[in-house]
């Protein structure tokens, strides 16, 4: 029998966006599992995720970061790795620099990174030039979220796939309730969920939405996801010009987002780059037919006309994408069932099974 892991999680805050979310699962999916899982928070932000984890018997330990360089993080993690003692250090986002010479210092046999955008987007140039040496000297495991985004990995950092391990990103699908009726009465409605950032592109889906308004079309956006941003305020400058503000509802962040999705005849996600995201995962759960960017490791996810649709990120084909679904309840509904059918891949189980195996295949090797 494998024995009980003492397992430190480090993510810069627990924001409700998508590797947050992963790292919530992934951390309640071990403490079930009966491992002993501190979680890391570099800042001292509390939210929706926070409190679900410490509810759940989590302990959080906050470093109370600075905000640009802060080099007293590196004393803080130190003490928390002198105390606690951890078999499995299993950083996230940019934060692996700060993290990993406490862990190498104290000699944690188990060191890994998940990279949750594709490599030579995770972090600036200087980073990744530190990532590689530790990653090729000093026994860091990068992980992939995806066989496109391992391909990333693998050229940015040159290392051979057999250094770089696969693990997909899950979700507790038990609380998504499938669509059943893919009818839609008066107006069609269409949700994109993420934070408003230049790569996901909700300007694209504003330009792409109009032309169908302008068609005669009757249609509803709902924006879940931060929206405070400089490109957020854009966006809603540009709804606002365009006279649109009947037609998109800016929703902000929203916890059940399965309630959300409930309302939507189809999902959008027009990014210009992705990891493996867990929106995706959410929008599968429901049943909903999906729309998205071939980039990174959606295309993995989805299979062209099979269990969505995958375009280019641009306004042209998101338009005639929407289009196609709109003019076709026989389409959204074979695409619904099957995204449906495809979100066993992508489960919170399956993800943390997939980690401890890692865990336990490193602990093996470095025993020798």
């Amino acid at each position: 029998m494998t024995r009980k892991l003492k397992i430190i999680l480090v993510i810069p805050q627990f924001v409700l966006s998508g590797a947050e979310v992963m790292c919530q699962n992934l951390i309640l999916g071990l403490k079930e599992k009966g491992h002993d899982v501190l979680a890391v928070s570099l800042y001292d932000y509390h939210g929706s995720i926070n409190k679900k984890l410490e509810e759940a018997g989590v302990t959080i330990k906050y470093l109370n970061k600075k905000k640009g360089f802060d080099s007293s993080i590196y004393e803080k993690i130190e003490k928390i790795i002198e105390e606690f003692k951890p078999d499995v250090v299993h950083t996230n986002l940019y934060i692996m620099s700060y993290i990993m010479p406490a862990a190498i210092k104290y000699g944690v046999k188990v060191k890994i990174h998940t990279i949750h955008s594709i490599a030579n987007k995770e972090v600036p140039f200087i980073r990744r030039r530190i990532a590689h040496y530790m990653y090729h000297h000093k026994g860091i495991v990068p992980i992939a979220l995806s066989y496109k985004h391992q391909n990333t990995v693998c050229k940015e950092y040159r290392l051979g796939k057999d250094k770089v391990p696969i693990i997909h990103n899950g979700e507790d699908t038990s609380h998504f309730v499938a669509k059943e009726d893919y009818s839609f009465n008066d107006v069609f409605t269409i949700i994109h969920v993420g934070r408003f950032l230049k790569n996901k592109n909700q300007k694209k889906i504003v330009k792409a939405v109009k032309r169908l308004l302008d068609e005669g079309k009757k249609i509803k956006v709902l924006f879940v996801g931060e929206d405070n941003t400089d490109y957020g305020r854009l966006v809603k400058e540009q709804v606002k010009k365009e006279q649109l503000e009947d037609s998109f509802e800016f929703l902000g962040e929203r916890e059940n987002i399965e309630t959300e999705l409930a309302k939507a005849d189809i999902f959008v996600l027009p990014s210009n780059y992705e990891g493996l995201p867990m929106t995706i995962i959410e929008a599968m759960s429901c049943g909903l037919p999906i729309i998205a960017s071939s980039v990174g490791g959606i295309e993995d996810m989805i299979t062209n006309n099979e269990n969505g649709l995958l375009i280019e990120p641009n306004s042209e084909d998101l338009y005639l994408a929407i289009k196609q679904l709109y003019s076709s309840q026989e389409k959204r509904e074979k695409l619904g069932k099957k995204a449906r059918e495809s979100v066993y891949k992508y489960t919170r189980e399956e993800m943390t099974n997939n980690y401890l195996k890692e865990y336990y295949r490193i602990l093996e090797e470095r025993k020798k």
